[in-house]
Formats: structure tokens, C-alpha cells, sequence
């Protein structure tokens, strides 16, 4: 249910706390860069987040990074969440509850080197993309950057029914059970009709399998992936000319595993593809053959194509760091093809580099000068650093300052211990990856002990776990919660013992332990 001031978005609950990384200034630059672009990136840069949500991407980016950043979203709860996050830091963070049509009048904002919207098109108004597109042209500076994610088709031409079917079920649900329970009942109402044997599901194999995935699926998250007053799926060819009327060109996709031919497309697929020059007319037919379901899409104004010698530079001159050690590494690839085994004996010499002289980050031109990558071709490290920073097993990072360090700090602490919502928050604010990186939630406070290094596991877990005494808090594993005391000390230890024999090294190069 929403109200006026919503504009048809459910805000009868808040949205999760989700992280999304390929938002960060140093992951779109890396982006468009792979995709053969130069972009007028300014480090520090102007940054605008649409439909921020509790704003813990928001908060991150503009903790570990220079610039000044601003976010909008409709709901004043995300806006008191996200305050109150930022107030753990001075980090230069507007945040407004405007909507967006509402947001293109005012005349106090500034010209933007970013705009980006998580999924936002998807559930909007046709008014409201076309203040969005109108707030694109006006407000964003020549050489800008716009990320858009957004559910597309053909993909989700199959669920579209068990949208509607979810729709009409809560709005037809009893007021006084109020939102979870009213969500509880759209999804019971979609099992119901595929138990019953209803033939759409019947015909529809990957309809009733995807009507299935929804249960026991977060409540948050149902009601806003499908409980809009507005959801729109469009081809990429719309959302593609719409931006190309407010000056933008297509670059390519944020994900990098998107620009994988090997895993996504059959021998037949990729000869149908090679045979295309307009990029436009390849980009949609590569939508159906791999049956593209969600778009990350990454737009410029005015942005000029790089020499294949100067991409190739930018690639190679590009530092990379683990977010984990290698033996952590799963050496798998998910496409559209499926799963796939990435080769033992080209990736781990790759993840053992990166790993070397503590965890150092390392450029593609150093990593091809380690012993054990000397002898691989060039293009065979520079294809596998890709991949492993498609399997998010590796980040970008960047030499950050002083101040950033302090900043990340500073916010860390305050998420950790202060923010009701932080057993929620599965990050933390890394200055060298000018981004998040996924810390559990007792590792976190762990990370906080004094001289956390020096100290046995067991002291670290009794320590901490009197914390999660004081606060009432519980420990998860598997996802599953913990009420045994003595079982949650001894998950704790564990946690410890990780840290202090493995992970410590990583923490430390992305700027999260001291140096």
C-alpha cells in the first residue's frame, strides 16, 4: 500500500541493507575503461544516488572516497537511516527525501560526474523517468558518468503473471494484518495457484520455478520487487533511446562477467553476434540469447573511445587486491551457460601473486612479472584478473589519504557499535578499494579490540562476546541462530582464530586493520 507523497512505491516497509558494489567511483571507472571508454572521472568527484534506499552504498562510497555526495529517496525513514549513519563521519553527504520529479525543479543542485540508480527505473512512473531523464540532461556535466540497473526484457516476460497475481492478492488482503502479513498472503496466494496445478505454471516451467524461489524470500524485499503501484520491463533498445534523448551513450556493462562471451554464449550464439556491427541491434539480441533478466548498464555524455594500445595500458596499469585468501577462492564462474571450472593451473598462480609480499596490491604489468605468470601470455593474466574481479575474489584499489583512512575508521566504529541496524550491515568501508568489502558481523567487532592482533582467540571471543551479552544479540550460523552460550563462544573463537591465522593479512592491505 502507499500513500500520496509515494508516488505508487510500497512504503509501508523499509527497504534491505543491501551493498552494491559496482556503484563505487573506482569500480565505474574500471568499467568504462574495460569497455574502451575514457571518462572524465574527477577524483574527487560530484556523485548523485537515486532511490538510495537505507543508504548503506551511499554511506560507504562517500566515506571512502573524495568528493561530494548526494542521494534522493522519496522515503523519510531511508532518510533518518541513512542520516544516521553519516553521522558517524564528515564525510560530504547530502541527503534529501525528494521525489524525483520534485528533485529535477529544485535550482540548488550542482552538475554531477555521477548519477546512478539501483534498480529504480524498474518501479517508477513514466513521470518520473522523465524527470529523471530531464535531472540527466540538465544537471549532469559533459564526460559523466550514469549507471542504471534495471529488470528488462526478455527475461522477465515469463513472471509478469506472478506479479500480478501477488499484486492483487495484497490488495485485496485484510488492512488489519498489516504489511508483513499481507505480503505473507500474496505469496502464499502464488503457491496456492501452482499447488493447484493451475495451468500457466503447468505450461510454464520456468514461471513455476521462479513462483517457487519466492518463498521464504525476505518480506522487504517482495514488497518492493513487486508490490509497486508502477513495474516496468523494458528492451534495452527503450531504455537505450530514452538515454540517447537526454545526450547519453551507451558504454557497455558495470558487471564485467557480462562481457564474458565464453561463459554466456553457445559457438552458434557468438558467431550470430559477430556478424553485428551496430552495437545497439548486438546488445538486444544478445538479451535473448542468454535471456537477460536484469541490466547493468553504464551510459556517458560525451565520453571518447581509447586506442586498443591505451586501453590496454590503462587495464595493465591498474592495481588489483584479494578480498580473501586464495585458498578461500572458489574457481568457479556462473553465466548464463551455467557454472563453469575455472583452470586450476592458470588462476591460482594469479590468486598465489596477488597474495604474495603480504597481500600487496599488484598491477596486471607487476603480475605478469612474478615467476610464476612470467611464462603466460599477457592477455591470459589480464583475462583472469577480469574474471576473478567478476567472481568478486578481487577488488580495484587506489593509494587513498590520510584523511579517507580516518574517515573509513571513523565510520566502521560507528556502523559496528552504534547503528540498531548493524547486525544487518555485512560491510565495512574500505579506503583502498574506495569501496565495501563483506566482513561478518562478529568479525567486525573483533576487528575493533585493542591490540586485536597480539591477543589469544579465546580472549578476543569471551571479550566480544560479552558485547553480544550487554546488546542482547545473537550470533548466526549458516544462517542459523545461535542460543547455546557455550556454542556461541566457541563461534566466536573460531571467527577469532580465522582472523588472526588467515585473514588478518587481507584486512590489512584493504586498509581495514592498521598497517
Amino acid at each position: 500500500m502507499s500513500s500520496a507523497w509515494s508516488h505508487g512505491y510500497f512504503t509501508d516497509l523499509n527497504y534491505t541493507y543491501g551493498y552494491y558494489p559496482d556503484l563505487s567511483p573506482v569500480r565505474l571507472r574500471l568499467a568504462c575503461r574495460a569497455s574502451g571508454l575514457d571518462v572524465a572521472l574527477p577524483d574527487p568527484c560530484t556523485y548523485l544516488e537515486l532511490g538510495f534506499g537505507q543508504g548503506y552504498a551511499l554511506n560507504i562510497h562517500a566515506a571512502s572516497n573524495a568528493g561530494s555526495f548526494w542521494g534522493a529517496d522519496l522515503n523519510p525513514s531511508h532518510v533518518v537511516h541513512a542520516r544516521d549513519l553519516a553521522s558517524g563521519t564528515d564525510a560530504d553527504l547530502t541527503l534529501l527525501d525528494d521525489a524525483f520529479t520534485d528533485l529535477a525543479r529544485r535550482t540548488d543542485l550542482p552538475g554531477f560526474d555521477v548519477i546512478a540508480l539501483h534498480g529504480v527505473w524498474s518501479w517508477i512512473s513514466d513521470e518520473s523517468r522523465a524527470a529523471i531523464l530531464d535531472l540527466i540532461r540538465r544537471r549532469l556535466k559533459p564526460g559523466g558518468i550514469v549507471y542504471m540497473s534495471y529488470n528488462c526484457l526478455p527475461g522477465w516476460a515469463v513472471d509478469g503473471p506472478t506479479r500480478h497475481l501477488m499484486m492483487l492478492s495484497e490488495r485485496f488482503s485484510d488492512r488489519r494484518e498489516g504489511p508483513a502479513g499481507r505480503i505473507r498472503n500474496a505469496g502464499e496466494m502464488v503457491k496456492a495457484v501452482v499447488d493447484a496445478e493451475g495451468a500457466y505454471y503447468a505450461l510454464n516451467r520456468p514461471a513455476r520455478d521462479h513462483a517457487l524461489s519466492l518463498t521464504g524470500k525476505d518480506g522487504r524485499y517482495l514488497a518492493h520487487e513487486y508490490l509497486n503501484a508502477d513495474w516496468h520491463l523494458p528492451y534495452f533498445s527503450e531504455v537505450e533511446a530514452a538515454m540517447r534523448e537526454a545526450k547519453m551513450t551507451w558504454v557497455g556493462p558495470a558487471r564485467h562477467l557480462d562481457r564474458i562471451d565464453d561463459i554466456n554464449l553457445s559457438p552458434r550464439s557468438a558467431a550470430l553476434l559477430d556478424g553485428m556491427g551496430d552495437p545497439v541491434l548486438r546488445e538486444s539480441l544478445r538479451d535473448y540469447l542468454v535471456n537477460q533478466r536484469f541490466r547493468c548498464d553504464l551510459f556517458v555524455k560525451g565520453g571518447h573511445r581509447l586506442t586498443l594500445e591505451a586501453q590496454r595500458d590503462a587495464l595493465e596499469s591498474q592495481p588489483f587486491a584479494l578480498l580473501k585468501p586464495p585458498a578461500e577462492v572458489d574457481l568457479k564462474v556462473r553465466g548464463a551457460r551455467g557454472e563453469a571450472d575455472l583452470p586450476e593451473d592458470i588462476y591460482r598462480p594469479v590468486l598465489e601473486a596477488l597474495a604474495s609480499d603480504d597481500y600487496r596490491p599488484k598491477s596486471i604489468a607487476e603480475l605478469r612479472t612474478h615467476p610464476a605468470l612470467a611464462s603466460q601470455p599477457q592477455q591470459q593474466v589480464a583475462g583472469a584478473v577480469i574474471i576473478c574481479l567478476g567472481v568478486n575474489a578481487i577488488t580495484p584499489v587506489v593509494t587513498p589519504s590520510k584523511s579517507i583512512i580516518a574517515r573509513c575508521a571513523a565510520f566502521n566504529r560507528h556502523q559496528t557499535l552504534n547503528m540498531p541496524s548493524a547486525p544487518e550491515l555485512g560491510f565495512l568501508a574500505s579506503p583502498v578499494t574506495g569501496g565495501g568489502v563483506p566482513v561478518p558481523r562478529p568479525v567486525q567487532l573483533i576487528l575493533l579490540e585493542p591490540d586485536v592482533l597480539k591477543r589469544p582467540a579465546r580472549q578476543l571471543a569471551e571479550t566480544v562476546w560479552a558485547r553480544y551479552l550487554r546488546t542482547n544479540e545473537r550470533i548466526f550460523r549458516d544462517g542459523q541462530r545461535i542460543d547455546d552460550p557455550k556454542e556461541s563462544l566457541d563461534a566466536l573463537e573460531r571467527h577469532a582464530a580465522t582472523l588472526l591465522e588467515r585473514t588478518a593479512p587481507v584486512y590489512r592491505a584493504l586498509g581495514l586493520l592498521p598497517g
